[in-house]
């Protein structure tokens, strides 16, 4: 990716190098926007962010996030533990620009905030098929 910040239309090009389903390119942005509200910061950074830990995630599992629909399991148990594991690795990444913003007091609540949308919206639908 390239240097942030970055406006949304180009997070939207970088999320197209991803290899994810059009709904995993939707639940991007919806987490990222979720972060970026909670913490008061531009949705084109907490997206970007969202986005590396996705990268990350999907370097150390081996396979694309696309992938994963047919390889992992998609019972809501499994999917919620792999948000959690994303939104880990997101959190680690974010701290340091969280902390030069004086915001590191929002960081838990904003990540609880990104996994209950996730929980709610995402984890009980059916596998992605496009």
């Amino acid at each position: 990716m390239t240097g942030l910040p970055l406006s949304l239309a180009e997070i939207d090009r970088e999320l197209e190098k991803l290899h994810v389903t059009k709904t995993q390119k939707q639940l991007i942005a919806d987490m990222g926007e979720a972060v970026g509200v909670a913490l008061d910061m531009s949705v084109a950074t907490t997206r970007g962010f969202y986005a590396m830990a996705v990268i990350t995630w999907q370097q150390q599992i081996s396979m694309t996030a696309a992938e994963t629909e047919t390889r992992m399991s998609t019972a809501q148990s499994a999917r919620i533990r792999t948000a959690e594991e994303i939104l880990a690795i997101m959190r680690e990444k974010i701290l340091a620009v969280v902390r030069l913003q004086g915001k590191e007091h929002l960081l838990d609540a904003a990540i609880a905030s990104a996994l209950k949308l996730y929980t709610e919206k995402y984890s009980n639908r059916p596998q992605d098929t496009e």
